[in-house]
């Protein structure tokens, strides 16, 4: 198993990447005025996806469904949260979106060589 040498900063920009999600999941001025049917599910699906993704490549030794779930209950806090505000409200069929994206990322990095390492690997020889 590959140890990252910048592992703190993957894990950094990926508490930056929630954070990002979170903002734009209860702000209001995100939301996309395009009238396609079932589009905010495409964009959950896609959204959890590319995080469960990210997230199994840095913690490589992590059990899967350990990750699966925590960036599910991530979701859920933010469907939950959303039920708090005048303009968003949650949904089971977004928590679902978001249950089949991140399961799918999950699936992806199983099988796909990590991104991260090459990155990880330029990066060190730069500072050394």
């Amino acid at each position: 198993m590959y140890q990252y040498y910048f592992f703190k900063l993957w894990k950094v920009l990926g508490a930056i990447g929630l954070a990002l999600i979170l903002w734009a999941s209860i702000n209001t001025l995100v939301t996309p005025n395009i009238k396609v049917p079932y589009l905010d599910k495409i964009l959950h699906f896609n959204v959890y996806l590319i995080a469960c993704y990210y997230f199994c490549q840095v913690f490589q030794n992590k059990s899967l469904k350990k990750i699966i779930v925590n960036i599910v209950l991530f979701s859920a806090f933010i469907e939950l949260l959303q039920s708090f505000t005048n303009e968003r409200y949650g949904e089971f069929a977004d928590l679902l979106a978001n249950f089949l994206g991140a399961s799918t990322g999950a699936i992806i990095s199983n099988f796909t060589p990590s991104l991260l390492i090459p990155i990880d690997k330029i990066l060190k020889k730069l500072i050394s």
